[in-house]
């Protein structure tokens, strides 16, 4: 058809969406461009809207307020022509709006909006497009994954052709993964990013490689990690992608923070801050809390904290669950570094910033037992069971600082890199961590001693742990070493699920027997031996 044909610029919405999704975003605009001077005020209308969409990828430095304007003069015209299809383009397009403010609920219910405009109009593209930003939504809000699971693969929302299963399978591996299950997750990501590139959406392809990053990062392979990152990061520059391509390098600037490489994480955040806007809530957090650490490893604390706080600040605006999280997650890291936090502190820091709400059971294991024991006592109101696996004693400290170094007053203490106070925690602990009342308390030692002190002053350490509280229980779990978690984990989970019960019944533990399974464990009882 030729330029300027008004039938030609009706099509501009089937046209631009294929645009998008292949990475055209220059021809996508001409495409808007020429449709906004259409006579018909609808086909202009809606090419407005669409703009506004496409501002979301790039980076425009149009304010949000003059997005919205130019949203609701487009509606007016909408609403009252009855255009069933440009009313669900303006659903959709406030949904994307609030998507990248992160927030959830907001979006879902424009997004549904949308979805019942496009039914109305029987146009399934614009369902299969609204039906993304639901299922988005239930990655990265607050939904418990096993319900957004079944709500993801609700048929209205997923029965689109092999493409459209392509686009649940991305969200639902991810939820996949996030429920436990890595390897189904990793597999159908994978598979859904063949088919996505096959069809030729190669932008929804490749901004799914921080769904396979994530995957990764669960699986405890940072190679991995990092390279799906760099790799998604260069293809989505390729295709000028950039309000993407700047989260994923935001991503990859966290992932080189992790694995303590430092030197790109300024111009990867540099980078990205030039184009990210200041209404893309999901960049402008992780730009505050990578600043902090950052901050923070080079020993500025003060601007460290300022910004890490700046970004917990931004991030409770928020209903995504990361984007919530994360910040708290990088300003208990941050006080860390300073010394401005206890570890028993900043555990309840991340617990809080998961969204994790107490009562909780604590499960610590070797030198985790002095941080869970310190969190008992510093939450009593808030810890319901304790289980210490193979826990430290403070009573070990001093045998431990004679054994590996030479003039034992010169001796640090570290842990992940942290220098402690081991003093000051050895005092807390055979002080107020030493009485934890009747709080429901299981101690698990192995059954064979693999460390570098004597074996008698380990026994006497874990038969000492078990008269820390009035309710509690000494067991050997069988067949282990120090690693109990990974050689004997039926005994963990049974020691689990006593100190649950009990904490749900608001009872003392069952006794030891009642709890474990014979082949698994052997109930002890604690009898202190003489100090060796």
């Amino acid at each position: 058809m030729p330029t300027g044909d008004e039938r030609r610029l009706s099509l501009a919405p089937d046209l631009c969406f294929a645009l998008w999704g292949s990475g055209r975003f220059e021809e996508a605009q001409e495409v808007l461009a020429e449709a906004s001077t259409a006579s018909d005020p609808v086909v202009s209308a809606i090419a407005a809207i669409l703009e506004t969409g496409l501002e979301n990828l790039e980076r425009h430095g149009v304010t949000l307020e003059a997005k919205q304007a130019r949203r609701e003069r487009a509606r007016v015209i909408l609403e009252e022509a009855s255009d069933e299809e440009g009313l669900s383009l303006y659903w959709w397009s406030l949904g994307q709006d609030a998507f990248f403010r992160c927030r959830a609920a907001e979006c879902m219910e424009a997004a549904e909006r949308s979805i019942a405009h496009a039914e109305a109009a029987g146009i399934a593209r614009l369902v299969w497009k609204s039906a993304g930003l639901v299922r988005g939504c239930l990655v990265w809000g607050s939904m418990p994954v096993g319900e957004a699971i079944e709500r993801a693969m609700d048929p209205r929302l997923s029965s689109f052709g092999q493409v459209g299963e392509a686009a649940v399978s991305l969200r639902i591996g991810l939820l996949t993964a996030m429920r436990g299950d890595v390897g189904g997750g990793r597999a159908l990501v994978q598979g859904a990013r063949r088919t996505l590139r096959d069809a030729g959406l190669f932008m929804v392809a490749e901004g799914g490689s921080m769904y396979e990053a994530d995957i990764a990062w669960r699986a405890g392979d940072t190679e991995t990690w990092e390279h799906l990152l760099r790799d998604g990061l260069g293809r989505l520059r390729e295709l000028g992608a950039h309000t993407h391509a700047a989260t994923v390098a935001l991503n990859l600037a966290d992932c080189l923070f992790v694995r303590g490489r430092l030197s790109e994480i300024d111009s990867l955040c540099s980078w990205a801050r030039d184009r990210t806007d200041a209404d893309d809530v999901v960049n402008a957090v992780f730009l505050g809390g990578l600043e902090g650490l950052v901050l923070a490893g080079r020993g500025h604390l003060d601007d460290a904290e300022r910004s890490a706080r700046r970004a917990v600040e931004l991030g409770d605006t928020t209903d995504f669950f990361d984007s919530r999280a994360w910040p708290r997650i990088v300003l208990a890291e941050t006080l860390a570094f300073g010394g401005r936090m206890d570890e028993a502190a900043e555990l309840h820091a991340l617990l809080q910033g998961a969204g994790i709400d107490p009562p909780y059971v604590l499960v610590g294991h070797s030198f985790g037992g002095f941080v869970s024991r310190l969190f008992a006592t510093a939450y009593p109101q808030e810890t319901a069971g304790l289980l210490l696996i193979e826990s430290s004693h403070e009573d070990e400290i001093v045998p431990y600082r004679h054994f590996y170094v030479a003039n034992p007053r010169d001796a640090k203490w570290f842990d992940g890199g942290n220098l402690l106070d081991i003093d000051a925690t050895a005092v807390e602990l055979r002080g107020p961590g030493h009485d934890l009342g009747d709080l429901p308390l299981i101690v698990l030692r192995a059954q064979r001693y693999e460390d570098v002190l004597t074996v008698a002053l380990w026994k006497r350490t874990q038969a000492d742990l078990a008269t820390i509280s009035t309710d509690s229980i000494l067991a050997e779990a069988l067949d282990s070493g120090h690693f109990v978690i990974d050689e004997n984990r039926q005994a963990v989970l049974e020691a689990v699920a006593g100190l649950v019960d009990a904490a749900r019944a608001g009872a003392p533990l069952a006794v030891c027997e009642q709890i474990f399974t014979p082949s698994d464990v052997k109930c002890l009882v604690a009898v202190i031996p003489a100090n060796p």
